[in-house]
């Protein structure tokens, strides 16, 4: 596979970012510089008139309240046509909770002291890389985990990961189920940086996603790839846009390749499309290119002809790159699932991703039609059954982004119960919110904004057309 190269200096349109309280929010700016001249022409416009006072003021004034309020109007139009892709800020949470682990008694006690006594002996026998270390440590390594004895558990774990490494070699795959193991461990502790680093190696053990390919390397390429994405957006994506790029040049990547091999393509294309797909959205929906004029104003680079700016002089390298990547991904979106289409035209979970990514950009028509290629489709031919009845409206994008798990979230996060109507155009209306929690509501009125700006695939009748549907969800709101 080729080398990946990073972006170092991006710009991220991070909604509900904190700004300074006399900062204009950048999709405002062009918007009122667009008001300022439409005031300046008609300031220059009634100049020779002066002589004449109610001709002097009033049509300049009026001209100026109209240009504003026209601007202010289109401005606020286009913030509310802009969706936030479902599992990002908000995400649906089962209400059955993994189990506690077990209070540590005395019997657990007593069992964890014989393992380590006799591990303790194979240490001092045979020396602390023994083979025979290996069963007795990850034993009681399952043991510890089980009672919630998290540091211990780690503790034997990478000791027998490291007997395993000097017994078996560094590439044994005895390897992967011990990893396996303490990735879970990691995931319910929330021990962010020590998740990925150990997906991280679990990934080079298998190979990084390059050949020869087998089904456990691809199978391991795409739960990393998940994985990673998962972590991508469980914090705020300032700084940590060479990470964005990384993953998405090497999921294009991985994924063209899979999908160009006879072999390999109709088994892994689809999975590797739609992991690929979930990172579009995130780039679609975060990364905004800026300009920056002569006198330091940035502004969306979407208005700076309108503005009068040079983009190509304006912008360095990489924010045209970066503008050339967000503006060409919702056709890109659309071409790998045509793709992987045409490789298993029977998949039932690409068809309702391209239907759920043109409904999601206003592709109305060419949505309706594929939702109603589901709908004619029996129950036991959808893709194993994952995919619910396509009459009903839900979340877009679905799935794509869940289940996601609180535990890996490091802001703050609070729970409701949500009933709603999703009206024709997708859009949930009389929503109806409350918390779990009474005392812990700060994020409600956020929480309905980021509702407010979801898009669902909508109810359909009988014949497949438009009509209003009601939801009713548990939800988790992000900061």
């Amino acid at each position: 596979m080729a080398d990946i190269r990073y972006i170092e200096s991006w710009s991220l349109a991070q909604p509900g970012a904190g700004r300074h309280p006399l900062q204009v929010p950048s999709l405002l700016q062009p918007v009122l510089w667009t008001g300022f001249f439409i005031c300046y022409h008609a300031q220059m416009r009634f100049t020779t008139f002066r002589s004449l006072p109610y001709v002097r003021q009033s049509p300049r004034r009026l001209e100026c309240v109209i240009g504003f309020l026209l601007c202010l109007g289109l401005a606020a139009q286009a913030d509310a046509d802009t969706p936030q892709p479902w599992g990002i800020r908000v995400f649906a949470e089962e209400s059955e909770r993994p189990p506690v682990p077990q209070s540590l008694s005395s019997e657990a006690l007593i069992q964890l002291d014989l393992a380590a006594e006799k591990i303790a002996n194979i240490e001092r026998g045979q020396g602390p890389y023994s083979p025979d270390l290996t069963g007795p440590l990850l034993e009681t390594a399952q043991i510890a985990a089980e009672y919630g004895e998290i540091d211990r558990a780690m503790e034997l774990y990478r000791w027998g990961l490291y007997t395993l490494r000097v017994n078996q070699g560094l590439n044994a795959s005895e390897q992967l189920p011990v990893i396996e193991q303490m990735l879970g461990i990691l995931r319910a502790s929330g021990d962010l940086e020590a998740y990925q680093n150990r997906s991280d190696y679990l990934y080079r053990l298998m190979g990084r996603g390059a050949k020869p390919w087998t089904d456990d390397r691809l199978i391991a390429a795409e739960r990393w790839l998940q994985a990673r994405t998962e972590l991508l957006v469980a914090d705020r994506l300032e700084g940590r846009e060479s990470e964005l790029l990384f993953l998405l040049e090497h999921a294009e990547e991985l994924r063209e390749e899979v999908c160009a091999d006879q072999i390999w393509a109709s088994r892994f294309c689809a999975q590797l499309t739609l992991r690929l797909l979930a990172l579009l959205y995130v780039l679609d929906y975060h990364v905004d290119p800026l300009v920056v004029d002569s006198y330091g104003s940035v502004q969306r680079s979407s208005y700076g002809n309108t503005l009068g700016y040079d983009n190509d002089f304006n912008q360095t390298p990489l924010e045209q790159r970066l503008r050339s990547l967000e503006q060409g991904v919702r056709s890109r979106g659309r071409r790998i699932l045509n793709d992987a289409l045409e490789i298993t035209p029977e998949n039932s979970a690409l068809t309702r991703a391209l239907a759920d990514w043109s409904w999601f950009h206003g592709r109305t028509g060419e949505a309706l039609s594929l939702y109603g290629a589901l709908i004619n489709e029996d129950d036991d031919v959808r893709s194993g059954g994952a995919l619910s009845d396509p009459r009903q409206p839900m979340p877009i994008p679905a799935a794509l982004f869940e289940p996601r798990d609180t535990a890996l979230i490091s802001r703050e996060i609070e729970h409701y119960y949500i009933t709603a109507v999703v009206n024709k155009r997708g859009l949930l209306k009389d929503i109806d919110i409350e918390p779990v929690d009474p005392n812990r509501t700060s994020l409600m009125s956020r929480g309905v904004r980021h509702l407010k700006s979801l898009r669902f695939s909508p109810a359909l009748d009988q014949e497949g057309e438009p009509e209003d549907g009601t939801i009713r969800l548990r939800i988790a709101i992000i900061e």
